[in-house]
């Protein structure tokens, strides 16, 4: 199914559809449904600050990432390097205030822009001329108050990167990981199919990542580490054998 348009109303983002509740001061109030047409087929929808209120940050089905604020009235384009982005995460990476967005694409980069669409740096691995896609992005602070990009695709690592693109470390997944499957070659490692913060109750984060066996995001397993660390301490449960479409921390008890 494709969408070409951006819904404004009620606390629901999915698969190119997303409504806010009324922020005081920054948002109109809230009303009935209202759909802005972006001329692109919206894939996935996230919100940013940029410094002066809340706008709409998407992805296209052919990785133009696009803003818009809440009236409908588009504020840029960038269309990157023309393959999917699978993954889109906005966050304040450099520390002023404003956040930065940052796209996993399939062209096998990490591309970071500012809050006016403009690229601030891109990273790509060297894999002398293979450019498997980079499936998936997110942002974590460590116990020294450090906010590093972490990511990972088809190439089964994971990156931990400076707030300017550099390169702090790297972790292959057969190191850690204790999934397998009948297809030998692969042996233990994984591709990430989502990397997320978790928020500890001291204000701390630790990182999830949910590990895939195969590109659908099938025969998944969760697991935890600290920042920057190179082994998980805790892996999660037995392997989920279908298909893991989406993944969040939430505190549910406060």
């Amino acid at each position: 199914m494709k969408m070409r348009s951006l819904l404004i109303g009620a606390a629901v983002v999915l698969l190119g559809i997303i409504s806010a509740g009324p922020v005081v001061g920054a948002l109109p109030s809230l009303g009935p449904l209202t759909s802005y047409d972006t001329s692109y087929t919206i894939i996935k929808v996230r919100t940013a600050d940029n410094g002066v209120t809340p706008v709409i940050i998407g992805s296209s089905y052919e990785g133009t990432v696009i803003a818009m604020d809440y009236e409908g009235t588009m504020l840029w384009t960038n269309a990157l390097s023309g393959y999917m982005n699978h993954d889109l995460w906005c966050a304040d990476v450099t520390g002023d205030g404003v956040d930065e967005i940052l796209a996993a694409n399939a062209d096998g980069s990490v591309y970071c822009l500012n809050a006016s669409g403009r690229l601030l740096w891109q990273f790509k691995p060297d894999h002398s001329g293979h450019e498997p896609p980079m499936y998936s992005v997110c942002t974590i602070r460590a116990d020294d108050q450090v906010t590093y990009v972490v990511c990972g695709g088809f190439d089964t690592r994971l990156y931990y990167l400076t707030p300017s693109g550099g390169l702090v470390k790297s972790i292959q997944s057969t190191s850690y990981a204790t999934q397998n499957l009948w297809y030998e070659p692969w042996g233990n490692a994984h591709l990430p199919n989502f990397i997320r913060p978790v928020h500890r109750s001291d204000g701390t984060q630790d990182l999830a990542v949910v590990g895939s066996i195969v590109q659908i995001g099938a025969w998944c397993r969760t697991y935890l580490f600290e920042p920057l660390a190179d082994h998980p301490f805790q892996i999660g449960g037995p392997t989920v054998e279908g298909e893991m479409g989406d993944f969040r921390a939430v505190d549910l008890d406060g």
